[in-house]
């Protein structure tokens, strides 16, 4: 996948802004108050692999500004997601 941010969609892309989520000890981590999840901010595309093979929201660096979701590469990608959340979410 390498640095290809363009290389993803998401499944779920959340309405809620990085600025707004409440910060955590980590630069890169937010956390938001709606969901209950942390978001993880990716700066390449390797790390939004990472982050939707583990099922965590992710945040990504956009022309109109950071954009937040549910990370989807492949099925595969998809179902590893998906299975490993313990309960359904509202916001991803």
């Amino acid at each position: 996948m390498g640095d290809k941010l363009h290389c993803f969609h998401f499944a779920y892309e959340c309405t809620q802004r990085w600025d707004r989520l409440a910060p955590t000890g980590s630069d890169n981590i937010r956390h938001c108050d709606l969901c209950r999840e942390q978001v993880y901010w990716c700066d390449t595309g390797d790390q939004v692999a990472e982050h939707a093979r583990l099922g965590h929201c992710v945040a990504v660096a956009t022309p109109d500004g950071p954009a937040m979701g549910d990370p989807c590469h492949d099925e595969a990608y998809r179902e590893a997601a998906w299975r490993s959340r313990r309960q359904p979410r509202a916001f991803g």
